[in-house]
């Protein structure tokens, strides 16, 4: 078994094709990765190294401390057949190429990632016309749920993460690339993605396949993608008995430019928090040729599907809404609209929705209500990146405001933009420049602008996280200035997410306290005669329970027909999440009534799995 294996991992050479009628292709074994030899169960720390099975001497090194460790319980099985099994005893999980144990894969979440180091042969390896011209790459990937373009793995440009600009293509010209990425992308948040496999090719130009949007969260799934001079093939295994499908191909001119760089494991090309994977890689393997599907790692020696084991988890309780952060809400004549976090669409580019209901159960999406790429300002900092973050919705002299952060605080402090429409679903045109911009230990941040029903004066309230400091602007007639910084006390336990609305002759200030990504996160509230303060604490009134997770950045909502109010908030939720929300993927968007005690008090907020009824 073991000389069969080593002399698999050096080369591939394997019977005719099944699926495709074409002769195999001999190939080296550039690079394999099965995360086998790491720890069980513990976190691989900054400089560990997983070392490359092909014995090419390609080993992935993690530049900065894993949140998570490396699973043993959860990997793309098939059982060895008991005849083939070295000795007696219960079934083994085997690789049909190889019939070798698969125990391990590892886990990415947050800024999780591995690299090849500078130095390596794989990061000179020539794939240009110049080149052997070919590859083949190959992976498993089990995704958690997530909102929007995650990045899954890439080839870099240059050393030390330096991207090059392809000027002509598909994407905005200028636009920062490396030379090969795969992506997961599920831009309408129902659950469904799409893969991408995208390249710069030997004439420089970008080139692309995307798949249909039919693969699902929390399954395993074998990915291989091919290219040879002329043509590059995406094929993709579900585990199903059916073997490797071809989903999508394009004509290429040149399997991939010449720029040497580093291949990187859990994120794209664009090294930003919206990007960065969730969930999990294995048995990761690059040849330089262009394989048949016969010979894929999951294949069979026959060329038929293996299937995948039964894997027993626990069921995660049912979300009725979408993936989503930091929702605002307004209820304008009888329909609701939400505006969370905005979604990434590829690269450094990012862009705002709006979802309307009539009834707080069925939620439309809108067109993008603004894209950042419109926006000059954003950019003219020159940072790599720039996050869309916590918006709010205000309305005036028959104009819809939109507010927006862009974060976050690097080089450039994050800053508060305003953008103008005439309807609630957009388009919005940004004013042109920030509104509030962040720096001395504040962070301009989670804006919220509300109108004094007794005054009839309009406040902007903002800040929070880094020096978790309140700021409270009044605001013009338009509500596109800011008149005069109002000083205010910040309220005790206050992080961010701050949301100001009146009921029962009362100002509600309430705010998200704790991590965002800790379950300490958490929805606290003062009250106050003004505006303005003094505050009075009150306390939480939404925290984790045993399986919803970080319930917060969340606003509140009044149905203009019932006069119910609602919370509008997100959580991380998971049967078997634990005490860590990550554990879970990616947050929910949630919404429940709440009650207001005879002394103005609100009730606390029981989690649960429903939608409200509207009466």
């Amino acid at each position: 078994m073991t000389r069969f294996f080593s002399v698999l991992l050096s080369g591939v050479l394997l019977s005719a094709c099944a699926l495709e009628n074409q002769t195999p292709a001999q190939a080296k074994t550039l690079a394999y990765w099965r995360f086998e030899g790491v720890r069980n169960g513990k976190p691989l720390g900054r400089g560990a190294g997983v070392r490359d099975d092909a014995g090419e001497g390609n080993n992935l090194v993690s530049r900065d401390n894993f949140s998570r460790p490396v699973e043993v319980v959860d990997v793309p099985l098939s059982l060895m057949p008991q005849a083939d099994m070295p000795q007696a005893g219960m079934p083994q999980a085997g690789m049909p190429q190889a019939g070798v144990a698969n125990r391990a894969g590892v886990e990415f979440r947050g800024n999780d990632s591995l690299f090849s180091r500078n130095n390596q042969r794989l990061n000179a390896f020539n794939f240009s016309p110049t080149g052997s011209n070919a590859w083949t790459l190959e992976f498993s990937v089990r995704l958690e749920s997530f909102d929007g373009v995650l990045g899954l793995l890439a080839r870099e440009r240059g050393q030390d993460r330096v991207l090059e600009r392809v000027p002509n293509g598909e994407k905005p010209d200028g636009e920062k690339r490396g030379a090969l990425q795969i992506v997961a992308a599920d831009e309408d948040g129902d659950g469904n993605y799409d893969l991408r496999l995208e390249i710069v090719d030997g004439a420089n130009e970008f080139k692309n396949i995307v798949s249909p949007a039919t693969f699902q969260a929390r399954r395993w799934y074998n990915i291989a993608a091919t290219a040879t001079n002329d043509e590059m093939k995406l094929y993709v295994d579900s585990l199903d008995g059916r073997g490797y499908q071809l989903v999508g191909s394009t004509a290429i001119r040149g399997a991939l430019d010449a720029v040497s760089g580093s291949l990187v494991l859990g994120r794209g090309w664009n090294n930003a928090p919206g990007s960065w994977m969730n969930g999990r890689l294995d048995e990761v393997r690059i040849s330089d040729q262009a394989l048949q599907p016969s010979q894929f790692l999951f294949s069979t020696q026959s060329g038929a599907g293996a299937t995948a084991p039964l894997v027993k988890t626990a069921a995660a309780h049912d979300v009725k809404l979408f993936m989503g952060a930091d929702p605002d809400a307004v209820a304008i004549g009888r329909t609701f609209y939400l505006y969370p976090t905005g979604r990434n669409i590829g690269g450094d580019n990012w862009v705002f929705y709006a979802f309307s209901s009539p009834d707080l159960k069925t939620w439309t999406r809108s067109a993008p209500i603004l894209n950042f790429k419109d926006i000059a300002w954003i950019y003219a900092d020159g940072n790599p990146r720039h996050l869309p973050w916590a918006p709010a919705l205000a309305r005036k002299n028959g104009k819809f405001l939109f507010y927006y952060a862009v974060g976050d605080q690097n080089s450039t402090p994050s800053r508060i933009g305003v953008a103008v429409s005439d309807a609630p679903t957009g388009p919005f045109k940004d004013s042109g420049a920030p509104l509030i911009t962040g720096g001395n230990g504040f962070e301009a941040i989670d804006p919220m602008v509300f109108t004094d029903p007794k005054s009839g004066k309009s406040y902007l309230y903002a800040g929070g996280s880094s020096g978790a400091t309140l700021r409270v602007w009044e605001m013009s007639d338009d509500l596109l200035r800011t008149v005069l910084e109002i000083k205010v006390d910040t309220p005790p336990k206050f992080t961010e997410g701050v949301f100001m609305h009146f009921a029962n002759g009362l100002y509600y200030l309430s705010y998200s306290h704790g991590g965002w990504h800790s379950p300490s996160y958490s929805v606290h509230y003062a009250t106050s005669t003004s505006p303005l303060g003094p505050w009075l604490y009150h306390g939480p009134i939404l925290v984790s329970d045993e399986t919803r997770k970080g319930p917060g950045h969340h606003s509140f909502v009044q149905d203009p027909t019932s006069k119910q109010w609602f919370i509008v908030y997100h959580r991380w939720q998971s049967a078997t999440a634990g005490g860590d929300p990550f554990g879970s993927g990616g947050r929910s968007l949630a919404i429940a009534p709440i009650r207001y005690e005879k002394n103005g008090e609100i009730a606390p907020i029981q989690m649960n799995d429903d939608v409200p009824v509207l009466r």
